[in-house]
């Protein structure tokens, strides 16, 4: 863990406050490093891991004691980076001439929730939604419609192809 202290003062000359830099990646709100961060979010995501445990985690295997809020900013601080990544592999999506998708169900609190899945050969996107209907689709396509659609045939799928097909 590295601790930053940042020195201020007052100019001697013009009588004006200063306060030094911060070093990059650890500006004021940053208080975890790049690896911390990186390792709440798998911890978090990818293990399923809670708030409750994952405070007790981070206090027994690093020394550190982090509250839930604490390690919540820390996740949040994420967003941005992550939203960018989604909107380039929905772009890939959007651009090719098919897409598939399918839909499942999933609980969000004690509420039924929907996963969709919008892919093709090597990008996919998920997408949790209240509702199984064509809403999510819509959202996700916006004003794009691609030539073909793969699909289960649930009714919220159909209809968003530009060409279609019929098997014989």
């Amino acid at each position: 863990m590295t601790r930053v202290t940042l020195q201020g003062g007052v100019c001697p000359c013009c009588a004006k406050r200063f306060k030094s830099e911060p070093p990059k990646g650890l500006e004021p709100g940053s208080l975890f490093g790049p690896n911390l961060r990186a390792f709440a979010l798998y911890l978090r995501y990818s293990q399923a891991i809670s708030f409750e445990r994952l405070t007790r985690l981070m206090s027994d295997l690093l020394g550190l004691e982090i509250s839930e809020g604490a390690l919540n900013n820390v996740l949040d601080t994420s967003r941005p980076a992550f939203a960018a990544q989604v909107s380039l592999i929905r772009q890939r999506l959007l651009s090719g001439t098919a897409l598939q998708s399918d839909k499942t169900s999933m609980r969000v609190g004690k509420q039924p929730w929907w996963n969709w899945v919008f892919h093709h050969g090597d990008s996919a996107c998920f997408v949790i939604r209240p509702s199984r209907g064509s809403a999510a689709v819509e959202e996700f396509l916006g004003e794009v419609r691609p030539n073909y659609w793969v699909s289960d045939r649930y009714a919220a799928q159909m209809g968003w192809a530009v060409k279609t097909t019929r098997c014989a």
